[in-house]
Formats: C-alpha cells, structure tokens, sequence
C-alpha cells in the first residue's frame, strides 16, 4: 500500500509539473515573440487600428468598432456597404476583422478578397464571433476596399470588436499574446485534467474520491477545449468559423453533466437525484442536439443561448444544493468542504459574468476571462483536497510498512481484520469531532458452530467467505470492513450522508441474502444478523465511539435474536449465544 499510495502521489505530481512546465514556456514563448504597441499615429508601427475613415453608402463617415452597434439600418436581408481607400500598404500587409453576429464580406477594388461562407455559398450564419484575416495585394495601394456588413438571425448584439492592419506575422503574434492568458489556462487545465483522470482510474477504491477525480478530470478537458477554442488565434489557424463555433458548444455542453456528475461524487448536497437527472438529461439532450445538427435539422450554434440557460441552471443547481446541505448543518463538517464549496460558489458567479460578457460588449473583457479565474480557483481548491487524501493514504501506508501488510488483513477473506479495525476505530476516537456523522455496523454470522459440526471446516470457511463478500459488496464503497473475530464483522462508514449511505448498503446486504438463499444449490442457508449505531457531531458529540460500538453491538445481538426465531429449524439453531 505505501508503494502504490508513493507512486500515485508521483503520478500526480509529475502531471502538475508537465502542466506548469508546458504553459510557463507558453508564455515566456509568447511574451519574447510580442510585436511593437499598437501605434496609428507611426507609420513604422508594424500594427496600427484601421476603424477610422469608412465612408458608408449613404455617404457618413463612421469609425468602425463597437459604437457601430447603434445603425438601425444593419439587418440580416440586406449588406450595409462601408468603403476606403487604401493607403500605405506593405508587402505583407493582412486586414484582420474581429466581430460578433456579423456576416463580414470583403472586396478589394470590386474583386472578393473575404466572403463568410459555408460550402461556397454566402450564409446568414447564427450568433458567429466571426475572425477574419485578408491578405493585402501590395499593387491595391490607393484602390478601394468595401465591406458588406449584414446582421445574422441571432438576436444578440451585433459589433465590430476590432480592425488591424498591418504585416500578418505580426498580427499573428499579437492575437498569440492578446490570447496568452486563455491560452495558459486552457493547456494547464488540460494537463491537470488528464492528470485527475489518471489518479482515479490507477487509484480505484484506494481513495473514497476516486469517482470525483475522474468526472472533475473529464470537466476540466473539456473546460480546456471552450477556453482555447474561445480564442481568435485558435479561430484563425483552423480558418473554419462554423466548425469552430460548433466545437466550442459542444465543449460547453459536455462541461455540464462532467461538473455535476464530479459536484455529486465529492461534496455532500441535500439531495442526490436532482444533480444526477440534470447530468443525465444534458447528457441525453446533448446527443439529440449532435444528430439533429448531423441530420441538419437544426444547428448548435443556433442553440447557443439554449446552452447558456444549461449552464447557469447547472451551476444554480448545484449551488441550491450545496446551500441548502450548508444551512441543515450549520456549517459543520470538514475545513476542505467548505472551501470546496466556497470555490463552486466563485465558478458560477464568474461563469455568469462571461455569459454577461458575451450578451453586453458594454462590459470590458476577454474570451472567458472570468470562467478561467473561476476555474484556476475550483482547481486550487480541489488538488489542495485531493493532495490530503493522497497523504491520508500514504500515512496508512507507512502505517501498514511499519507492521507490514498481512497484519492488517483478514487472510481468509481478504478484508480488514481486528488490527486493522483497531487502528481505524483509534484514529476516528481521537478525531471524531472532524466528521459530521460516523456510523458503526455490526454483524455476526448465525450458525458457523452447527455448520462446522455438521458439514466440516471447509463449509464453515465458505460461510465466511461468503458472508465477507456480502458484507464488502454492499458496504464496502460507501466505507470500511473488518473481520473482527470468527464469525463477527465491522463496518464503519464516515461521511456527510452517513445514515443515507447506511440505509441503501443495508438495502442491497438483505438482498444479496436473499439471492443467495434464493439458490436452490446452495450450500447453506446464509443469515447475518446485524445492528447499527452513530455519532453526530452538534448532537451527542460527548458521547465515545465506544459507546456507538456497544449501541450497535446490543442491537445486533436484538435481530440476531429476531432471525434465531424466525429462520431457526432446529433448536440447536434457535439458541443465541
């Protein structure tokens, strides 16, 4: 165990490192390759702003940057023409537009230079962030350039967000850097992300978080593709405005079910199922989106303001959830959940402000600025929790190296045994005020005397195995189990929802019993008695987990007399000892 607790820290850790490595020379890259500041008062600057001077076809002057917002006459049926004449052009001169909801053509000298389309035709495409990049014929000096601008279908805010020109390495460059931020963030989430999904597939049942690991993994890939896919260098270098805009929601839409499928998994909400519908009709919906947009029926990027409605339900959803949990226990509970909980609370609220970003241009920012601090933050946040988890685990490790291993096992059933059980009731003594609920489970296997008597050890040996499994199937992923003497169990579960999680193990132990009576070979009858006890902190934290251990034992010892009496066929077997 410590080994494999060392070589999963390692993993981790190595994974953490390729991240930082990859986006510090990212942007030490991006930084060192910089062009010279904007400056359109030079004409040595490599770049300058080109809004200023278009005339229209109704014969005004209009610099040609957000305040183009307020033309009523822009609409999706007809172009609204801006004209110029071009001046210092240089051998390797670009025109780079940057707009949102605009269909942007562009001519030079009468001939198309640019056309937004899709398969050749000119497309009234719905809510694009539409970049474009034109090259500059040097011999276009003193020519006429036009744009035709039309307005898309999509009811949003229609913009030019920016015009430059200038050499196109250089513009290049300058997006490069304009984007370095998203960009860092995007290629460390990434890592991060297949970093998490590595721990919990190697991890497993190693750590209670094993599940939570790799959903917040699959979030933070998937998070990584929207942010990099958001910026307008990585629109430019794919040169595919449709498939990009489709991407980045396919992205957002999978980031969903990911962040609340990983919001169930490893924090403690009120309620379970409406995190799980939520994911799981995202999910379905998801897929009715992709084959509907395949079939042509509709397009996801039409759908964008529908993905954004998904989001901050998600988000709210989750929050709801966790406030509320917050609320019933007055904020008990670990120190890691309520910064985990105060990190989920960041994310939403800066995802909101993005979608506010996206919709109102009168509000400053970047591709997903927000969602990226907002992002960094949760991951802090949740490394932090799941580094703690790793050292627990290493800590049991040297634990277990000190004694060695087989100490610490069963060597008939392969679970916990008493030294092991010793060791965890110990440790939960000592720090039980650090847990909201701690429940104990105790069981005995009726019967093991008769059964060794009258069939031999080797059958007596399979009813323990037997009655092991039983026990470690149903209560095992929710906590720990022990055998603590020869036909006597223990289970201990710590979490949050620990009579929850109790009640539903205890659901699925009676009914593996009952599928294995339900056998008509079946070796023996199989009956484990069984009794439960716990601690809650604020209610009778005074109270020893000795003392929940002798609560649970004597009402073992009650069913155990409940199943003598009802299943006994003998009265050897209807005595309890």
């Amino acid at each position: 165990m410590r080994k494999q607790a060392f070589r999963f820290e390692i993993v981790f850790i190595i994974c953490i490192v390729v991240a930082t490595a990859v986006t510090a020379a990212t942007a030490i890259i991006s930084l060192m390759s910089c062009p010279a500041h904007f400056n359109t008062a030079s004409k040595k600057s490599n770049i300058v702003e080109y809004a200023d001077g278009w005339k229209s076809s109704y014969a005004f002057s209009a610099r040609l940057d957000t305040s183009f917002l307020d033309v009523n006459e822009l609409n999706t049926d007809k172009p609204f023409v801006f004209t110029k004449v071009l001046t210092d052009v240089g051998s390797e001169d670009v025109l780079f537009i940057s707009s949102h909801n605009l269909v942007i053509n562009v001519y030079i000298d009468g001939e198309p230079a640019h056309i937004t389309a899709e398969s050749g035709e000119i497309k009234l495409l719905d809510g694009l962030e539409n970049y474009i990049l034109v090259k500059i014929p040097e011999k276009a000096q003193g020519k006429e350039i036009s744009l035709e601008i039309f307005k898309t279908r999509y009811n949003v805010s229609a913009r030019i967000d920016k015009m430059l020109k200038g050499a196109g390495s250089a513009l290049m460059r300058s997006l490069i850097i304009e984007g370095t931020f998203p960009l860092v963030v995007g290629e460390f989430l990434f890592f991060i992300g297949i970093g998490f999904v590595l721990l919990g597939v190697f991890v497993r049942n190693k750590l209670e978080s094993y599940i939570g690991n790799i959903f917040f993994g699959v979030f933070m890939i998937f998070m990584s593709f929207s942010i990099v896919t958001d910026t307008a260098w990585a629109h430019l270098m794919i040169s595919n405005p449709v498939f990009m805009e489709k991407a980045l929601r396919i992205c957002h839409i999978a980031c969903i079910p990911a962040f609340l499928a990983f919001i169930d998994s490893s924090y403690e909400t009120e309620h379970y199922y409406p995190l799980k519908i939520l994911a799981v009709a995202v999910s379905v919906g998801m897929a009715a989106m992709l084959v509907l947009d395949i079939a042509g029926v509709i397009s996801i990027i039409s759908l964008g303001y529908v993905v954004h409605l998904l989001v901050i339900l998600a988000g709210a959803l989750a929050c709801v959830e966790l406030i509320m949990f917050m609320v019933r226990t007055k904020g008990t509970g670990k120190n890691n959940s309520k910064l985990g909980y105060s990190a989920v609370f960041v994310l939403f609220v800066f995802i909101v402000i993005d979608i506010l970003i996206y919709y109102n241009r009168s509000l400053s920012g970047n591709e997903m600025l927000m969602s990226c601090f907002g992002v960094l933050f949760l991951t802090a946040i949740t490394i932090r929790t799941r580094f703690s988890e790793i050292l627990e685990m290493i800590k049991l490790g040297v634990q277990a190296g000190k004694i060695g291993e087989i100490a610490f096992t069963d060597a008939n059933t392969g679970i916990g045994n008493a030294a092991a059980f010793k060791a965890k009731f110990d440790d939960l003594e000592a720090n039980r005020l650090n847990y909201r609920y701690i429940g104990i489970i105790q069981f005995d296997v009726n019967n093991l005397k008769i059964i060794n008597d009258t069939k031999g050890h080797d059958a007596g040996d399979l009813l323990i195995k037997s009655a092991a499994s039983i026990i470690n199937s149903s209560f095992g992923n929710a906590g720990s189990c022990y055998r603590t003497g020869g036909d006597e169990f223990v289970a201990i579960i710590c979490n949050d929802h620990a009579p929850i999680s109790c009640e539903e193990a205890i659901f699925k132990f009676n009914r593996l019993i009952d599928k294995f009576n339900a056998d008509p070979n079946k070796p023996f009858e199989l009956r484990i008695a069984h009794g439960v006890a716990y601690y809650q902190n604020g209610t009778n934290e005074e109270i020893s987990l000795k003392e929940v251990h002798k609560m649970a034992d004597e009402r073992m010892y009650s069913n155990k007399k409940m199943l003598k009496a009802r299943y006994a066929h003998s009265a050897e077997e209807a005595e309890v000892r």
